[in-house]
């Protein structure tokens, strides 16, 4: 039996067999070092073989991580893709955050102008409610808490009443027609003290430390009598938006949108719930009218309400005046209060229908707050608190002298709706819907009324040479009523 000759160096490790599945061909490494053991244990170093291009495309399909890199170029270049690689990732990733935000913000904008008209009118109640807060605290420091607003006096004056929330000291009140200039003879500007003929500032009434009012007589004003009138006048005549400062500033918000500009402002009464409420002159009256601009612009012809009659008769935030009369646009206006149950009131009714004025006048207006002729109420308060009685003051004291002397038209607030008709040649209205809680229940029925509105209302009045033009509106602006009176 013959052997295989065996090698001395039991150290050389024996040759990798191709069957073992722990020795698996290695692809080769352009830039690898290969290291042999020779039988003397002598290490040397050996150059990689040639390659074939077979080996270059393999080595072109292998990625770039499964190499050991020889060198500093290729490890920049390594890096530099991978730098290049996240920032391409980091891009994309960023774009797609910034398109998501483009599209949300789009529909937030498109969320939000779809949502204005209703968020609008919060935001602007919010804002006199937070105003008030602020001057009612002090922050504010010394300025205006009611812009002036304008109240008829009489033909030839008007009153302008505005509230600070401090003592005002050296201030000037300006006044001038709406079309002025710098030469304008009807422009003033007069210390707050009494001046006398041209306007006659009162003493500031000093309601608590922060509600000072201040009230000036202007005069004389524009004769509305004068042949240069431009027809036709326009009148807003509204009523009793007692406690409903929304519906309040969304009808004065049609009217301003919808209207030309009135020149005169008609208030039946009943502007606040409580008139000895500060907080609600300011936020349920005097801030909405100011916001739109309109009692600053048209002076106001104010009756007083139930609701907002002062018995101590001071009226501080409108014109104090409890019964009075004027012309405009050859139009008598005779403003009664059906809160005083003063004979005074009655003998001055009479002279008044008997005057010159009222005589020559082309059509004769009554505005008292209680209509003589109620015909829907609370049936409890109607029945069991005697509140039938007020319009029978009216009915039995006033409603006679109307008839004798051709009253044309009576204009009353306090019953909360529309309505309109006629007795004894006399158009009566009711226009008692610019925001109270609205009347439904019928009391009596006295047969003269030929359109009943439950509904919020305004009425516009335009007075031409010979015609008042009435139309009644609801709060969206559709015409519910309207006729004229012709001469």
């Amino acid at each position: 039996m013959s052997s295989t000759p065996q090698t001395s160096n039991q150290s050389q490790p024996p040759p990798p067999s191709s069957s073992s599945p722990n020795n698996k061909p290695q692809p080769p490494h352009h830039c690898s070092l290969e290291i042999s053991t020779a039988a003397n244990n002598n290490t040397k170093e050996s150059l990689p073989p040639p390659q074939s291009s077979s080996n270059a495309n393999l080595d072109q399909a292998t990625p770039p991580f499964t190499s050991i890199p020889s060198t500093k170029a290729t490890l920049n270049q390594q890096l530099v893709h991978l730098f290049r690689l996240t920032t391409l990732r980091s891009c994309r990733k960023l774009k797609r955050i910034l398109s998501l935000a483009i599209l949300f913000g789009f529909l937030a904008f498109a969320l939000f102008l779809f949502a204005w008209p209703i968020l609008r009118p919060r935001v602007i109640l919010f804002s006199f409610k937070f105003r008030n807060r602020l001057h009612n605290g002090g922050y504010l420091g010394c300025s205006l808490r009611k812009q002036p607003m304008l109240f008829i006096e009489d033909t030839n004056r008007v009153l302008a009443v505005w509230e600070s929330n401090c003592v005002l000291n050296n201030v000037k009140l300006r006044w001038y027609l709406q079309n002025h200039n710098d030469n304008d003879n009807n422009q003033k500007d007069v210390q707050i003290k009494n001046v006398g003929g041209m306007s006659d500032v009162l003493i500031p009434a000093i309601l608590d430390s922060t509600h000072n009012v201040y009230k000036a007589i202007i005069g004389p004003v524009p004769n509305t009598l004068s042949q240069s009138i431009n027809y036709p006048i326009r009148i807003l005549a509204i009523s009793d938006n007692q406690f409903g400062l929304s519906v309040f500033n969304q009808l004065l918000d049609g009217v301003v949108k919808r209207h030309p500009p009135p020149n005169f402002i008609i208030h039946a009464g009943d502007a606040v719930q409580d008139y000895d409420r500060l907080q609600q002159w300011q936020t349920d009256f005097y801030d909405p009218m100011t916001h739109h601009r309109l009692a600053q612009n048209a002076p106001l012809i104010y009756a007083h309400g139930n609701h907002d009659y002062d018995p101590s008769l001071e009226y501080p935030y409108t014109s104090s005046r409890l019964w009075y009369a004027y012309t405009i646009a050859n139009t008598r206006w005779i403003v009664l209060d059906s809160n005083m149950d003063d004979p005074l009131q009655d003998t001055w009714l009479l002279s008044e229908l008997q005057s010159q004025e009222s005589r020559d006048a082309m059509f004769r207006v009554v505005i008292v707050h209680i209509p003589p002729f109620i015909e829907f109420w609370d049936p409890y308060a109607w029945h069991n608190k005697g509140e039938k009685h007020w319009g029978e003051f009216v009915r039995l004291r006033f409603v006679p002298l109307f008839q004798e002397f051709g009253v044309d038209l009576v204009i009353s607030g306090h019953q909360h709706n529309y309505q309109r008709g006629s007795s004894n040649g006399i158009t009566y209205t009711i226009i008692g819907g610019a925001g109270g809680e609205l009347d439904y229940q019928r009391v009596e029925d006295w047969h003269i009324y030929d359109s009943v509105q439950k509904t919020y209302h305004y009425v516009t009045i335009e007075i031409w040479d010979k015609t008042l033009k009435w139309v009644a509106h609801n709060i969206d602006g559709l015409v519910i009523d309207k006729f004229d009176l012709h001469k």
